[in-house]
């Protein structure tokens, strides 16, 4: 039986439902699949939102400083010496991938990167690190891109676009519908009167609490958006290293709360309150959570936006402020989707389309069907995963 080993450094929650369906996909075509990952560190750990999975494998890491640079060390290679085809994340920090690269090609094994093609938060500024990056894009045998505009990128560094597949990132959006018709509305009414003080007018922002996020401008934005809707509320969900900034804002102003990490029911429970989702820095996946939810996010054009960015077209399922160093600008784009309804309609029904395009059943389909040409080193054409 031929195998398929996918090591990756940690694991979140959104990801464990694509691994159960790629697993599902392989093994019905005769693959063994394997999950490799190791415990959150650092950074990783203080997101809160990383899990255990029984049946993958827990491999040990060590987490390292060199000149300032963090290098993390996971010890799979003996572990996978006999797979057919080995997937490991694009990260410069994993040290043992180029091990695994060069070990792929002396044991005429195919290695396949899964990852982005550049790291979109460096915008410039790491450009040895981007360089490091380029130089080693091309030395596996297949890559599963997130989007399109990633694909774009590898080829564009010389990679065959012919031993591509993109995956379409997503996350498991039936669990979400499912959890929306789970939650009773007098659960939603419970809370508005509960916590946030019967108000309608209430923002949400989900997602991890770092530097790329903006919190200081969200809490600056939330403070011009209150002044002209007394009853705005600001709700919170999430941790990390900036975590501190939301607790401080929470304890000045009552309007604001910070309700911590929170996932599949308690989490839904809490987005329904929302009428926006605020999310001023950094955007990735979230966009599909908006849409998902029925709650438009509004978010800036910012250079460093996670590839998943492709997905959202300002007015259509989504707002994009351009200036995005402006509160006042961005306050003024919250406050004119809280006051119309007609305009917060439409972009519910242009997310809903959207989220025609995405699923996780879609892109574990696309990964698998890739798997497969990689261990026949049968070149794409076409996505027929769809």
């Amino acid at each position: 039986m031929k195998s398929v080993a996918f090591v990756t450094h940690i694991l979140t929650h959104y990801r464990v439902r694509f691994h159960e369906l790629v697993k599902e996909n392989l093994e019905e075509a005769g693959i063994k699949y394997r999950l490799l990952y190791s415990d959150p560190k650092g950074t990783a750990a203080e997101k809160g939102d990383t899990v255990e999975l029984d049946w993958a494998e827990k491999i040990p890491s060590k987490q390292l400083r060199i000149l300032g640079k963090e290098i993390i060390l996971q010890s799979y290679l003996d572990r996978t010496k006999d797979v057919d085809l080995l997937v490991i994340g694009q990260e410069n920090r994993l040290i043992a991938n180029y091990a695994a690269i060069i070990l792929g090609r002396l044991r005429k094994r195919p290695v396949a990167f899964f990852g982005h093609g550049k790291n979109f938060q460096a915008a410039g500024k790491k450009p040895l690190a981007e360089a490091w990056k380029r130089r080693w894009s091309n030395t596996v045998q297949w890559w599963f891109t997130y989007t399109d505009g990633c694909a774009s990128i590898v080829e564009q560094n010389g990679f065959p676009k012919e031993f591509i597949t993109v995956v379409n990132n997503s996350i498991d959006l039936n669990a979400i519908k499912s959890e929306i018709n789970a939650v009773p509305s007098q659960v939603r009414e419970s809370l508005r009167a509960d916590m946030l003080r019967g108000s309608r007018n209430v923002a949400v922002y989900v997602g991890g609490i770092y530097k790329e996020k903006r919190i200081p401008f969200l809490i600056e934005a939330a403070k011009v958006i209150r002044a002209s809707v007394p009853d705005f509320q600001l709700l919170v969900i999430g941790s990390g290293p900036d975590a501190g900034l939301v607790a401080e804002a929470a304890a000045a102003y009552p309007w604001i709360h910070h309700a911590g990490p929170k996932f599949g029911i308690e989490k839904t429970e809490l987005v329904l309150t929302a009428k926006v989702w605020l999310m001023p820095g950094l955007v990735g996946l979230a966009v599909l959570d908006s849409f998902a939810y029925g709650v438009p996010i509004v978010t800036t054009d910012l250079p460093y936006h996670s590839p998943e960015f492709e997905y959202l077209t300002d007015g259509v399922n989504g707002v994009v402020v351009h200036d995005s160093q402006s509160t006042s600008e961005y306050a003024r784009a919250v406050v004119d989707l809280l006051d119309n309804e007609q305009h917060r309609a439409a972009l519910i029904r242009g997310a809903s389309e959207a989220l025609k395009a995405y699923s996780i059943e879609k892109m574990a389909a696309r990964f698998a069907s890739g798997a497969e040409r990689a261990l026949r080193g049968d070149p794409e054409r076409g996505d027929g995963a769809d």
